[in-house]
């Protein structure tokens, strides 16, 4: 668990250029007892990740394994649309294989098809989401409500990962959150 955390990136900043970027915490393996694993596989225990971070998981979900450098700005023209600043893109890293990236896809689709995350499918009935609830517990009845997700399934052109501090059920209120920004990048792409 501790050895795909530090394949995935985690633990690390992301370095997106976000100075305010914290880089989470994984623990060194030989801090993980046997007691632990349990906990850790779902992403609790004594790890923490991002926002930014829960994004960059899906990437080689969505590339057949591959991570790619996440950007937050691509590039930037001028007036005569001549490229200003350019994001430096780093070498892809194979981190799994195609064919686990394809079940994982499968099964982040399920989640949004007849799960946990089904109120996170936009409702354009041709932009099919996949994607994650996580809800953490963070003290007596407080929770915070995670989703990270991707859409189309087919062709994946945007993650989004909604964390909402104290705010209880992941199923109940980030995945709509996803549904709702996902509709508005639809919505806007399409006028």
């Amino acid at each position: 668990i501790i050895e795909y955390a530090n394949r995935f990136g985690l633990g690390k900043k992301v370095n997106i250029g976000l100075p305010e970027e914290k880089k989470g915490f994984i623990p060194l393996k030989q801090d993980v007892y046997y007691q632990d694993i349990g906990n850790l596989s779902l992403g609790q225990g004594k790890m923490t990740i991002t926002p930014l971070q829960a994004s960059q998981i899906l990437l080689p979900i969505v590339n057949n394994g591959v991570l790619k450098k996440p950007y937050l700005i691509k590039e930037v023209t001028d007036f005569k649309e001549n490229i200003v600043y350019k994001c430096l893109e780093t070498k892809p890293i194979k981190v799994i294989s195609t064919m686990t990236a394809q079940d994982v896809k499968k099964a982040l689709a399920a989640v949004t098809s007849y799960g946990t995350g089904k109120n996170a499918m936009p409702a354009n009935a041709n932009m099919v989401s996949a994607g994650k609830t996580g809800t953490a517990e963070v003290g007596k009845d407080l929770y915070h409500a995670w989703f990270t997700g991707f859409y189309p399934i087919d062709n994946p052109r945007y993650i989004i990962t909604v964390f909402i501090e104290k705010g209880g059920s992941a199923s109940s209120k980030a995945a709509p959150a996803f549904k709702e920004i996902a509709d508005e990048i639809i919505s806007k792409k399409a006028n």
